[in-house]
């Protein structure tokens, strides 16, 4: 297969490219100013190579536009996994202890806990917090009666996940927090309450499922 019989591949792999580096191997730290700053830079090369030779500049216009592409396949994925909805909401999550919490998935029932990934809302404004969380319940009847969509007020201290103290141990932290989960908690049977229900949309559902497990 000939690429140039396909030119949409030179936009979609610099793009795949740019998605798997910055999941795997550019640093949570390497912010978006930086990685704009260096394609700018890249661009201006580019167009000062199209205005000297007009006539050899096919090539550095190739690369610069693949350079977009895998520059943007970068800023989604950094933007998507990068620590920032964690500390934006961090000091709201630890100066509270009383949550509104939507169930995601389906509870996941242990030996003695039901485990929860939930969604985090402000209780007095009800507005999500753009951070996931997972909680563990104490096992009693009602909580084994919880379901994927269930809302439940919960009063309990939420705290970050920790990083491992042996640096050779499992990344428990990283794996969460590519799941969008930054936070965990614990609630006996007396510190939670049902609220409500209300269906997830099926897409967002299976969308869940795959990044918890993958």
């Amino acid at each position: 297969m000939k690429i140039r019989k396909f030119p949409v591949l030179y936009m979609l792999l610099p793009y795949l490219a740019g998605v798997l580096l910055s999941y795997f191997v550019i640093p949570s730290h390497v912010n978006a100013l930086t990685i704009i700053l260096f394609c700018l830079i890249l661009l201006l090369i580019s167009l000062l190579c199209r205005f000297l030779f007009p006539h050899q500049a096919q090539l550095p216009s190739m690369c610069a536009l693949c350079f977009a592409f895998f520059l943007l396949g970068t800023l989604l994925t950094n933007a998507h996994y990068h620590p920032y909805h964690f500390l934006k909401s961090k000091k709201m999550v630890e100066n509270s202890d009383f949550f509104t919490l939507q169930i995601i998935e389906n509870p996941i029932k242990k030996e003695k806990s039901v485990k929860l990934i939930v969604k985090l809302y402000e209780d007095k404004a009800h507005h999500p917090l753009k951070t996931k969380a997972v909680l563990y319940l104490q096992k009693c009847p009602q909580a084994l009666q919880l379901q994927q969509g269930d809302f439940i007020a919960i009063h309990a201290h939420f705290t970050p996940i920790s990083p491992p103290m042996n640096p050779c141990a499992f990344d428990n932290q990283k794996y969460m927090r590519r799941k969008g989960i930054y936070f965990s908690a614990y609630a006996s049977s007396q510190q939670w309450k049902y609220v409500s229900h209300s269906s997830i949309h099926p897409l967002r559902s299976a969308a869940a499922k795959v990044q918890y497990h993958f």
